[in-house]
């Protein structure tokens, strides 16, 4: 990974391989990937570096999509990120989210595939997001923020109808998640208890595979 995160780096400062030499960048990333540490992770020094290339790529990024890579850390491990999620958690339209992705994609910084159904969606390797929730792991209300800022997501799109919350092939089966982590647990009764959700939900039992609610990272 740490070959992929860098020379997605190396790649952005021109196809010119005499260029690339003389520029020293490949010295500029290897001193930074020596300096930097993100150790809160007790991980081992070879994570370390993963971590760091991954830390240089983000930063790497430009403001609006360095923003739309850190909310990344509401998800789970090893869940698929439907592209329709992220048009729902970036507030952000189908092509926008395909541009944006595009961009990750190019960078290493996510992979994709084919859903069970078709559809695309996203992954994040673990060390991608465990860097992503290191950044909020010590500080509880930021993280609160990030998963409450993503439930209103769905709310306001559905105008706090709960039946009438919209099915991304995500949030159905992780809406007792977010609610957890975003510390709205006075919603529980409200909408496990609201018939139009427990009329959806049931509708989807069929559908979706092996649900993830109420689980913690």
């Amino acid at each position: 990974m740490v070959i992929s995160l860098i020379a997605s780096l190396i790649g952005e400062s021109g196809s010119n391989q005499r260029t690339q030499r003389q520029s020293g960048r490949w010295s500029y990333y290897l001193q930074s990937l020596r300096s930097r540490r993100y150790s809160n992770l007790r991980q081992d020094a070879r994570q370390e570096s993963v971590m760091g290339a991954i830390g240089m790529s983000v930063e790497n990024l430009d403001e609006a999509d360095r923003q739309r890579y850190l909310v990344l850390a509401v998800f789970l491990k090893d869940d698929p990120i439907p592209a329709k999620t992220l048009e729902i958690l970036w507030d952000a339209d189908r092509y926008e989210v395909e541009d944006t992705m595009s961009r990750f994609l190019k960078k290493s910084l996510a992979m994709c595939e084919v859903g069970q159904t078709g559809e695309m969606v996203y992954t994040l390797h673990d060390l991608q997001l465990d860097f992503l929730k290191t950044r909020v792991r010590d500080d509880l209300e930021k993280e609160q923020k990030l998963h409450e800022h993503f439930v209103n997501q769905y709310l306001r799109r559905a105008n706090f109808r709960f039946g009438d919350i919209e099915d991304d092939g995500y949030i159905f089966s992780h809406t007792g998640y977010h609610l957890h982590k975003a510390g709205m647990h006075h919603l529980f009764p409200e909408i496990y208890l609201d018939l139009g959700f427990v009329e959806a939900s049931l509708c989807l039992l069929y559908t979706s595979p092996s649900p993830r609610d109420v689980e913690e990272s």
